[in-house]
């Protein structure tokens, strides 16, 4: 009996240790950086940050520096793991913008420098922590035409049904109004993209509609990148229906494809053809309930 019951205090103690393990791992503040180092590492990205630049934090759950953040400093991306290499470099703006890597230490750095193929700029020691200054190592990505930067700029967004009527949308502020209700419109947001945090448009479609946000080729640009994702919201809903996605230039289909209901970010590059001038991106869907739906992209030369 006494066996036993030793035997039952140990099972219980095993137990306990390896919940708390488990919480201090990933429901503690403490671990990560630790709390003196937290102050250095805000002092040194509310010298050094500017805007357009993207903070990446290094294990990602610990964020305490970001209490002593001066205002202004928001583009702060806690899902590192989720990107690909790739994806990075689509961070670099033309070259104007870094990427900020905030780590527990040079071990944590190198693994991430490794990974994503990064070039190191500067580093910065705060206490234990580092924060580095990077940029993707490939040849900075020349983005001639944002289309989230761009939307006030788009040259139409409209619905069409199966008619064929057309429905214009209507600038207002900073995106286009396309109904009386809330979720009707295309504009920008800071979202998650199948666990990236990133700009991108909201472009919630309408049932047996097509919205087309129509941009001009005026930079001569012959490469577009387009990424397109259902949110969390949407792709947990039962029985969700796809949007189909068309990019259409001067009325001939470039790319077609079903975006499916699901935790994906399909992305997306084609060459444009000689003399491009319109370029349509449209989307529809059977049915709009509980379909909140973004993109994002580029034109490239």
């Amino acid at each position: 009996m006494a066996v036993r019951a030793s035997r039952v205090f140990a099972l219980l103690f095993i137990a306990g240790a390896l919940f708390s393990g488990v919480f201090w791992i990933f429901f503690s503040d403490r671990g990560g950086f630790r709390a003196e180092d937290e102050p250095r590492i805000a002092e040194i990205l509310n010298r050094e940050y500017r805007s357009g630049d993207i903070i990446f934090p290094s294990p990602d759950w610990d964020i305490g520096f970001t209490r002593y953040l001066r205002d202004g400093i928001t583009d702060i991306s806690y899902t590192l793991h989720a990107f690909t290499p790739e994806e990075i470099g689509d961070l670099n703006n033309n070259g104007v913008n870094v990427l900020w890597f905030v780590t527990d230490g040079t071990e944590r750095w190198e693994g991430i420098r490794e990974r994503f193929g990064l070039r190191e700029i500067e580093r910065y020691p705060a206490g234990r922590a580092l924060v580095v200054k990077a940029q993707s190592s490939v040849a900075a990505t020349i983005k001639l035409l944002d289309f989230v930067e761009a939307i006030g700029e788009a040259k139409e967004v409209y619905l069409t049904d199966q008619t064929g009527a057309h429905t214009p949308c209507v600038w207002e502020g900073e995106r286009w109004r396309c109904g009386r209700q809330e979720w009707q419109y295309v504009g920008p947001q800071h979202t998650l993209m199948a666990g990236r945090w990133q700009k991108a448009l909201w472009a919630h479609p309408y049932t047996n509609k097509t919205l087309h946000v129509v941009f001009e080729n005026t930079v001569g640009a012959r490469t577009l990148v387009l990424g397109t994702a259902f949110l969390e919201r949407a792709y947990r809903e039962q029985n969700g229906h796809p949007v189909e996605v068309t990019v259409a230039v001067d009325g001939q289909a470039v790319l077609r494809y079903t975006n499916e209901s699901i935790k994906q970010r399909y992305r997306n590059r084609v060459s444009l053809p000689e003399g491009a001038h319109m370029i349509d991106l449209a989307f529809w869907v059977r049915f709009d309930g509980a379909r909140h739906f973004v993109f994002n992209g580029y034109l490239a030369p």
